[in-house]
């Protein structure tokens, strides 16, 4: 959620302006401000668009895949994925995003360079404590 007083503090830069659309993106959000056409008068409207839910995690070499997680599973940004092996040697794949786990390869599965490893599909992830 955008707060007002950032909303606020954006209205006041842009209203000495004759600028029509203003886009801003940060954090997984994306703000877009749109004078209407035309009018005289001091109307901003301003709505908060989500990114892209779905994030692909791409191969950055060749190898054999080892997964670490289950399709389904919940992942937070920084969790390991799997593993790709090459020559012995096993590079980590990591969670760019919190999200669920989406068309995962299966164990032993030959991995090229830029083939999709898995799908994430963008959500919040809450820590679960143990009680």
């Amino acid at each position: 959620m955008i707060e007002h007083d950032f909303l606020k503090r954006i209205f006041s830069i842009l209203e000495g302006t004759s600028i029509e659309e203003f886009e801003l993106e940060w954090e997984g959000k994306r703000l877009v401000i749109r004078r209407p056409a035309g009018k005289e008068e001091m109307k901003i409207e301003a709505r908060e668009e989500a990114k892209n839910p779905l994030i692909e995690v791409i191969a950055n070499g060749v190898g054999i895949f080892y997964p670490s997680v289950e399709e389904g599973s919940r992942v937070k940004e920084g969790d390991k994925i799997g593993e790709v092996e090459t020559l012995g040697i096993r590079e980590e794949i990591i969670a760019p995003s919190d999200g669920v786990i989406e068309n995962l390869l299966r164990e032993g599965d030959i991995v090229e360079y830029g083939k999709t490893i898995c799908i994430i599909r963008q959500e919040e992830v809450e820590d679960i404590e143990e009680k």
